[in-house]
């Protein structure tokens, strides 16, 4: 078998298993939607991240925020603007005192709650914000953002376990033999040029698309 036919085989699988990916993939989204497990994953790591009851009753009086909180809200929002709630936690922290300017009353407000890691960690970014309020919300959304990313890596390990028994059962329901293929790609030279322009087609189609987006 020459060098030619080793690499029309190879391009064979890589179209046959990246077919397969695409469906996968399509599985785990639908899944993922109808399970609604992003949502359910930032409910788990929003109420995590704000452990502090006096802070997540503050959170809950807002409408975009309540949801996130009540399990009797339906299903939950897949998506938080870190920025909307860095101002609502502050605004919200502010309220709690009336003397000095926002940022002075929120940190009164958070050396009054009970000791925890969320006071320790409000309290380091009122440290370094600067004595602004629009420094202390920009600390605030930053915090967040990075720790409701940290805290969703489960969520990415789920979906990864799910990928991978949807991968196995997608195999195994269509029959997809890596050898099996290999030999029929190799000795079978009509289904092997097929193929071959099918990947040809594939890659000319999305050159043209990604030629159109430069445009």
């Amino acid at each position: 078998m020459n060098l030619t036919v080793w690499v029309d085989v190879a391009i064979g699988l890589s179209l046959v298993y990246l077919g397969t990916s695409l469906f996968v993939t399509v599985i785990n989204e639908y899944l993922a939607q109808l399970l609604n497990l992003r949502g359910k994953q930032l409910c788990d790591s929003l109420k995590e991240l704000i452990v502090d009851p006096e802070v997540r009753a503050l959170l809950e009086q807002s409408p975009v925020l309540k949801p996130f909180f009540d399990a009797q809200a339906g299903k939950a929002p897949s998506y938080i603007d870190p920025n909307i709630l860095a101002h609502l936690l502050v605004g919200g922290l502010a309220i709690g005192s009336k003397a000095g300017d926002t940022c002075q009353r929120a940190s009164e407000t958070i050396d009054k709650l009970s000791d925890g890691a969320l006071k320790t960690q409000l309290q380091a970014l009122v440290a370094t914000a600067g004595n602004t309020t629009q420094g202390l919300v920009t600390a605030v959304s930053e915090w967040a953002d990075r720790s409701l990313t940290a805290l969703g890596g489960k969520y990415k390990r789920y979906l990864h376990t799910i990928s991978f028994w949807i991968g196995l059962a997608v195999a195994i329901g269509f029959n997809i033999d890596t050898i099996g293929i290999t030999r029929q790609l190799a000795d079978n030279n009509t289904v092997r040029a097929q193929v071959v322009l099918q990947a040809e087609a594939m890659a000319n189609k999305i050159n043209a698309e990604a030629a159109t987006r430069k445009e």
